[in-house]
């Protein structure tokens, strides 16, 4: 329900105009480098966008699939347990807790990563199993998907690979065994190839640059839903018990000729992930995972705790006992369930189709058709991009401002719900679940044209730069100008990044201030020419400005054809 309810979150947004509508999934083939492209979701989000549309549901289907898959995993993996309480308590504790489930529900590639990774587990340990793990193919291909959704399980595929190598190896398959390894090690180099890039371009940013605790601290609110001392506590007092089971596997007299392989894989697959985070830190500067870097440290953490406990059945009733706070899990996560808004970070971004429903009325009741639309710069305008290609409404783009409100815009997104913080607006939607709102300025602010300037070429022509206009500005202008843009363009293929560039320059030319005008929600069909208008205020000229001047630029790419093209300049008629 939340992939179909819960509004589009500001990482979808900017993946499906950089990576999915483009069809730019994969790395190394641009000089776009972000750690937000989960290029196997992004590929298969693009697959259920040809099959079914712009909607959010339907890039959001493979993280929901993704979740039956989770589900069967969990189911199998659990049923191995075979005390009735710690099976119910792995079960519970690995369908339950709303983090966890969030991300099944997001265009993201962190759901997938965890369904894929129980997969992993699970096919490693039906091959050992039947003593075929040296021939098994799924469990690798379950690790490797998984690391290509989510590049923060590159240190899970490390452990299961030294893992595989140890409890696969067969003097009699040694040319196998040692071809397979080889493989297996050789599909992780693009991976790591990735890592250091991103890390090159200071992509790997998001976390704690302070201590491993931040890390066990975010594990206790994903796990009680909360930030609370006493939830800590069992987090930590868990941890300590997952190195003595780990430990005690290590040294206990059998465990080579049979070692209790998933007990093993959890317990190893989560303290190492620690152990690799300390590392990652002090080797490469990589901060300390948490929230959704940390989000597979979840059901590992689970397991390795529930699956532990079996190594000491001879002590069953005191273990057991012990594991019954996990059984509250479910009810510390009540609080947090919900159908509509996002965890808090992403909260204020998420732009209400309601919204936009009014944006489009107040748009029919205008003269020109046109609205000047701003946001608080927190607000992630792609967002509102999407909408505007869902809905083929071709609604001016949203334009950030420090301050909003004190302008000229028509329709102002704010997360302020208070009407003094907005004297000349009137608030006329607010979202029940993340608290935006929609505020309507009270009265409209005449213009003046002060400019215009049409291009018309004989022949439509190719490039991926056109000026629009390069104006000369008196001494002294202070007031806003208002640039009305009329364009009929097409571009091949779907642009990723194709904006209006309004740079103001000084009496050197040098650039005083500059801002962009993104263009990629105005149309669903760039393959064939098309209209398009939009505007943009620019409100920091200064005694400086000498000269403005805007061009349309599809970066990255130079197909680019422009048929015509019209810019118009208006300034308040009270500054005029």
């Amino acid at each position: 329900m939340r992939a179909w309810l819960s509004p589009l979150v500001n990482d979808e947004a900017i993946s499906f105009f950089h990576f999915i509508y483009p069809e730019e999934f994969f790395p190394f083939t641009d000089a776009y480098w972000t750690a937000n492209n989960h290029f196997i979701n992004s590929l298969l989000a693009w697959v259920f966008l040809q099959w079914f549309g712009v909607a959010e549901f339907s890039i959001r289907l493979p993280n929901l699939l993704a979740f039956i898959l989770y589900l069967y995993f969990t189911y199998k993996i659990g049923a191995r347990l075979t005390h009735p309480l710690l099976r119910l308590a792995f079960w519970l504790c690995l369908i339950t807790p709303q983090p966890l489930l969030e991300f099944f529900g997001y265009c993201r590639g962190y759901g997938l990563s965890i369904a894929f990774m129980m997969g992993a587990i699970w096919h490693f340990y039906r091959a050992y199993q039947r003593g075929r793990l040296v021939q098994n193919w799924s469990s690798f291909l379950f690790i490797w998907l998984a690391v290509g959704c989510n590049l923060n399980l590159v240190s899970t595929y490390l452990i299961w690979f030294m893992w595989y190598a140890l409890l696969s190896f067969k003097r009699r398959l040694l040319v196998q065994w040692s071809l397979k390894a080889l493989l297996f090690l050789a599909a992780l180099i693009p991976f790591i190839r990735i890592g250091f890039t991103l890390r090159q371009h200071q992509e790997l940013y998001y976390g704690s640059f302070f201590s491993i605790t931040d890390s066990f601290q975010e594990l206790s609110t994903l796990v009680f839903g909360r930030e609370a001392s006493p939830g800590q506590l069992v987090v930590y007092a868990f941890c300590a018990l997952s190195i003595l089971f780990f430990l005690h596997l290590l040294i206990r007299k059998n465990r080579r000729k049979n070692p209790a392989v998933l007990p093993l894989l959890f317990l190893s697959f989560f303290l190492l992930n620690v152990v690799a985070a300390l590392l990652q830190f002090y080797l490469f500067h990589i901060p300390f995972p948490v929230n959704r870097t940390l989000l597979h440290w979840l059901p590992l953490f689970f397991g390795g705790t529930l699956f532990g406990f079996t190594l000491f059945e001879y002590k069953a009733p005191l273990f057991y006992f012990i594991s019954l706070p996990l059984l509250a899990v479910p009810f510390f996560q009540l609080p947090a369930y919900n159908l509509h808004h996002a965890e808090k970070g992403w909260r204020m971004q998420q732009f209400p189709e309601a919204f936009y429903t009014q944006l489009e009325k107040a748009r029919s009741q205008t003269g020109d058709g046109l609205l000047f639309l701003e946001t608080e710069p927190l607000f992630n305008t792609a967002v509102f991009d999407f909408l505007n290609l869902k809905r083929k409404g071709q609604l001016n783009p949203l334009q950030e401002r420090e301050k909003p409100g004190t302008s000229l815009a028509h329709f102002v997104v704010s997360t302020k719900k208070e009407s003094s913080a907005l004297p000349t607006y009137k608030a006329v939607l607010t979202d029940e679940y993340s608290g935006t709102t929609l505020w309507q300025r009270r009265e409209k602010t005449p213009l003046k044209k002060i400019h215009s300037k049409e291009y018309r070429p004989n022949a439509p022509e190719e490039s991926n730069w056109f000026s629009l206009v390069n104006l000369p500005l008196d001494s002294g202008c202070s007031a806003p100008l208002v640039f009305v843009f009329s364009l009929n363009l097409r571009v091949d293929p779907v642009p990723r990044n194709l904006g209006i560039y309004i740079q103001v320059k000084d009496e050197a030319e040098n650039i005083i201030h500059a801002q962009k005008l993104n263009l990629q929600g105005l149309r669903n069909t760039w393959e064939v020419f098309g209209s398009l208008r939009a505007s943009s205020v620019l409100y920091d000229c200064t005694s400086e400005a000498r000269q403005v001047e805007a061009f349309i630029w599809n970066d990255q790419t130079s197909s680019l054809y422009l048929s015509s093209a019209e810019c118009t300049i208006f300034t308040p008629l009270e500054n005029s």
